[in-house]
């Protein structure tokens, strides 16, 4: 039984802060804000878009829908963003060799990359780990998989790994 003032004051605090983050690891985490897609099928990137809004509607996506855009912009744009999701198969100037120029470039490098593919092939699984991918990925088949796969990202502690 709440007694004084002061504890049912402390007890609604409690209860409101509970509330906004119950099951929310983010908030322990670094926040995610800025997260950076490279994918050519503009599908692909849609239904990201769409994903992410309803996993994280806070969170600013910015597409390139080519491996040279995509490094283009990374070496103009003084924000970086927190995670880079990246494709292989891309015109241009394709995944791994993105991965490659953002690990040896000294202002990107610490910065989370997924590799999303089609391929489940091993040896681009094993190419993209060589060249410095966080994870590789498998593009999920279902919007449910990419909501999930999403809601995973953003949980994931990116500065331990």
């Amino acid at each position: 039984m709440l007694t004084t003032k002061l504890e049912a004051f402390h007890f609604i605090v409690y209860l409101v802060v509970y509330q906004l983050f119950k099951g929310d690891k983010s908030t322990v985490l670094k926040q995610i804000e800025y997260i950076y897609l490279a994918d050519d099928d503009s599908d692909d990137c849609y239904l990201f878009q769409e994903a992410l809004n309803e996993v994280n509607d806070y969170i600013r996506l910015n597409t390139a829908e080519d491996g040279l855009v995509l490094m283009d912009t990374l070496h103009k744009d003084t924000r970086r963003p927190d995670i880079i999701f990246l494709d292989i198969n891309m015109p241009g100037k394709n995944g791994f060799e993105c991965l490659e120029e953002i690990r040896s470039a000294k202002e990107l490098r610490k910065i989370p990359v997924v590799v999303l593919s089609t391929s489940d092939a091993q040896e681009s699984i094993d190419k993209a780990y060589e060249n410095g991918a966080n994870w590789y990925v498998q593009k999920p088949t279902s919007f449910k998989g990419l909501k999930k796969l999403i809601s995973h990202c953003l949980e994931r502690d990116w500065e331990r790994i």
